[in-house]
């Protein structure tokens, strides 16, 4: 059964990592997809619209909070342990 879910934390993440950036000699700069006037739509073909959503697919049937908890329990879980393999 699948669990569609949003997050908007997850949102604001995808988004933020999907910013291009210029490399300077200096740093990193950031590029804007807006200038003052705006003479055409310029769009980021890297944004799709879904960011910010994800799905499970379980064969068990419980409520979407739980298995969304035990999913989260479960990546705290692996990535634990991902931790001490790699020290």
């Amino acid at each position: 059964m699948p669990y569609i879910f949003f997050s908007p934390e997850l949102y604001e993440t995808h988004i933020a990592a999907k910013s291009p950036e210029i490399s300077f000699r200096k740093g990193m700069g950031e590029t804007y997809s807006t200038v003052t006037e705006n003479l055409d739509t310029i769009e980021n073909h890297y944004i799709n619209g879904i960011e910010g959503f994800f799905i499970l697919e379980r064969s068990v049937d419980e409520e979407p909070k739980k298995v969304l908890h035990l999913y989260k329990e479960r990546d705290k879980a692996e990535k634990f342990i991902r931790a001490l393999k790699e020290g």
